[in-house]
């Protein structure tokens, strides 16, 4: 079955509910150091490479979705696809039984077809396969733990929830805020009490950029109150949470803008440009002495991410007058002028880890030429990946090459400036049957303009072919499963 023939997604349309996938820039929160630091030789910042499945309500992943008016071909197609991806690990099992990938997607699978004990055996699989670094068996224990809370396991479910948080420095709040509800469940008030606090008091480190702004959004916040409520349920208050470095942080992304905009306007010593000039002194001055400390490169970002928000905004509107009137015209001046201040403004805020960071003098000279291997392999393994099954002529494989070399590194450079996107425009670098791909607007918008340089080259066939090996890699990844050719 061909993936153009399944509607848009097999997951409800809320995916928080049913997969739960970390897609977030941000350096220090991911339990292997090795993940991310491949990640940023890579692609200029980190981001996860392997998929928990992990959610407090992980529903079927065949319901219907919101507004799909043919439900009950979506549910058939939905269940067609699974069990197709079923069908595809366990060719790939029966060829290389020590791999270990194709027993974890497997496992994905019959977690999301509710299969919860053969989820359980293959995840088992995928942590006796273990093959190190670039393994698995991290997201098999968290998959597995969701697969034994299903089948009413409990007890083994807080076994594997606590094998991670003991050996992982990473600060996780899915397995603190799972394993606190699985207490709650036992009846272990006290187990039940302590991890929610140790939840509570990460969202508030998350909300307050303590690990860069990935987690600022609005869904932390819900999380937060959620587990409030749950906590007062049990009878204990939590003191009110303090966001004040959070509020700090988005107030001096609000008046940068703001000032951008007006200097297109009015001239530095103007009183109104003045003004803002004093009011984000005072701010900056507070982030200085708040308490927590954002991540370094937060109030960068936020700034720059605002910045790019509002330029496409003004990009629009700018197109829209340019079918009324000429590019002479004082308002689209004016809009060019904004423009321009924002551009500035961005520019002046682009960070990007340096090479002498903590992180990676961490890391002996014999780990980073480990990575950087990892890296050529991978970037060979994805080329030969996305042009699988097209067709080409020594000269166009080479400059397939080029072009595919130079869409990642732009990717990298673009990634590098802006490493914590918000709003879905650039959120994701996901894997699906072991290879990558970025999600998310600003990505596609790059991939695209790929696409659009390889007909300078290639025939109108091959690149559609290509468009479509990116499309079916994408939906694969969207479900967790192997990718159906």
């Amino acid at each position: 079955m061909s993936l153009a023939e399944v509607k848009p997604t097999c997951l409800h349309k809320n995916s928080f509910d049913t997969i739960y996938i970390v897609m977030k820039f941000v350096l220090p929160t991911f339990s292997s150091f090795a993940y991310t630091l491949a990640a940023l030789l890579l692609l200029g910042f980190s981001v996860p490479m392997v998929t928990p499945i992990f959610a407090s309500n992980n529903k079927n992943a065949c319901e219907s979705a919101e507004n799909f008016l043919d439900t009950e071909n979506y549910q058939q197609q939905c269940q067609k696809y699974l069990e197709a991806g079923v069908d595809k690990a366990t060719q790939a099992i029966r060829s290389n039984p020590k791999a270990e990938e194709p027993y974890y997607q497997r496992g994905n699978t019959y977690l999301l077809l509710g299969n919860y004990k053969a989820a359980v055996a293959d995840y088992t699989e995928v942590i006796k396969l273990n093959t190190g670094r670039f393994g698995f068996s991290r997201a098999a224990y968290s998959n597995r733990a969701r697969a034994y809370e299903k089948l009413g396991e409990k007890q083994k479910a807080i076994s594997d929830l606590t094998k991670l948080i003991g050996n992982d420095s990473s600060i996780n709040v899915d397995e603190y805020l799972s394993r606190a509800r699985l207490y709650r469940d036992l009846g272990n008030k006290e187990n039940a009490i302590a991890d929610y606090k140790v939840a509570n008091r990460i969202l508030q480190q998350q909300l307050n950029g303590v690990f860069g702004n990935g987690h600022m959004d609005s869904e932390k916040q819900e999380i937060l109150q959620e587990i409030r409520k749950e906590v007062s349920q049990m009878g204990v208050s939590l003191p009110a949470p303090d966001l004040t470095t959070r509020l700090t942080l988005q107030t001096i992304a609000k008046k940068e803008v703001e000032l951008a905009l007006e200097s297109a306007r009015f001239k530095p010593q103007h009183p109104i440009i003045e003004q803002f000039d004093a009011q984000l002194k005072d701010l900056y001055k507070r982030l200085a002495n708040a308490q927590p400390q954002p991540y370094k490169g937060t109030a960068q970002n936020l700034v720059s991410n605002a910045a790019y928000e509002k330029l496409e905004g003004l990009e629009k509107e700018r197109a829209q007058l340019l079918k009324q009137f000429t590019p002479e015209n004082p308002a689209i001046i004016f809009i060019d002028s904004q423009i321009n201040q924002l551009k500035i403004l961005i520019d002046n805020n682009k960070y990007a880890p340096t090479s002498d960071s903590s992180d990676q003098q961490s890391q002996s000279p014999q780990e980073l030429e480990e990575m950087r291997r990892w890296e050529a392999k991978m970037t060979e393994e994805l080329f030969k990946y996305w042009f699988k099954g097209v067709e080409m002529a020594p000269a166009q494989e080479k400059f397939a090459r080029a072009e595919h070399a130079r869409y990642h590194q732009e990717l990298k450079k673009f990634g590098a400036a802006n490493r914590e996107m918000t709003n879905g425009s650039f959120n994701s670098w996901l894997m699906g049957d072991g290879k990558y791909i970025w999600t998310g607007t600003k990505a596609l918008e790059f991939e695209e303009k790929f696409l659009k340089r390889l007909e300078s080259s290639m025939s109108q066939k091959q690149v559609q072919q290509v468009r479509e090996r990116l499309h079916s890699i994408r939906r694969s990844v969207e479900l967790g499963i192997p990718e159906q050719s």
